[in-house]
């Protein structure tokens, strides 16, 4: 009888053992996430949600404005991962990342999530990036979208940051506000006054949603008081000329998101919701 070698040995121990691609495989079936893989800081970061009720010593609602600094780390799985199907696989490469944002005018932690963002498809844009994400509110989100890659910088389009008039709750009037830079009258302004007189080389761009595919599921406690409706997301990286070196460039990443808050608007009346947009958006240097 044959000797038995370690290999056949083991095969034979974990019958069902998968084996994912190498390394290298997972990092050039990437795509548009290659370009995350790194680490990010930024302090140019702009919190705002609006409430149905008025804030601590406050005699109406009022737009909450925060700012932060934030560090964002993505590193690759490692390999791509296989989903099995009837009549062959289909292989999902990703990033993971790491986030972690503080508030700048207390220095106190005010945000952490971890999650991945997914290559689904290389062969079509659409509907081929999703994002997992979650969040110690008790949130977690799945967003499906696009991406795609344009010479120069960004078309940044309109970013609704105050809640609107429509919808089952009353209508309110919220004051013209203004935090340094940030205008909620015109958040997209924000990022566009960090690139200006940039020699913005190419642009990859990721937009993605969970209206239409995906979705967000929150605990029982949020579904009642603060329930997360819809999450967007988009995202710029920006690889830009140095003008102190001209033969030198340097990568920007800037996105904005909105979460769709649904809180009671009436402790009396609890089925009548107030919808608010809950905007972040950021700025931030590849390290």
């Amino acid at each position: 009888m044959p000797a038995i070698d370690e290999n056949t040995t083991a095969a034979l121990r974990y019958p069902a053992a998968r084996r994912s691609p190498g390394l290298a495989r997972a990092s050039d079936s990437l795509g548009p996430l290659a370009d995350l893989l790194g680490t990010w800081v930024g302090t140019k970061g702009v919190n705002m949600v609006t409430f149905p009720f008025p804030s601590q010593g406050e005699a109406a609602s009022t737009p909450l404005v925060r700012e932060y600094l934030e560090t964002i780390t993505f590193s690759p799985i490692g390999a791509d991962v296989p989903n099995r199907r009837a009549g062959g696989i289909d292989y999902v490469a990703g990033v993971m990342y790491q986030l972690f944002s503080s508030d700048i005018a207390t220095n106190q932690p005010m945000h952490v999530e971890n999650g991945m963002w997914l290559m689904l498809d290389q062969a079509t844009k659409r509907s081929s990036v999703a994002r997992l994400a979650s969040v110690p509110h008790g949130d977690s989100v799945l967003a499906i979208g696009d991406w795609g890659k344009v010479e120069g910088g960004p078309i940044y389009p309109p970013i609704r940051a105050l809640p609107g008039d429509r919808g089952p709750a009353r209508p309110r009037k919220y004051p013209k506000m203004k935090t340094g830079q940030f205008d909620p009258n015109k958040p997209e302004a924000t990022l566009e006054s960090e690139i200006a007189g940039q020699d913005v080389l190419h642009t990859t761009y990721i937009s993605v949603s969970t209206f239409g595919g995906g979705g967000v599921l929150n605990t029982p406690l949020l579904d009642r008081k603060a329930s997360t409706i819809q999450f967007d997301c988009l995202l710029w990286v920006e690889t830009i000329r140095d003008a102190a070196n001209p033969g030198r460039t340097f990568q920007l990443l800037q996105y904005a998101q909105t979460s769709t808050i649904e809180f009671p608007d009436d402790p009396k009346a609890p089925s009548r919701r107030f919808r608010s947009p809950h905007v972040n958006l950021n700025t931030l240097v590849k390290q």
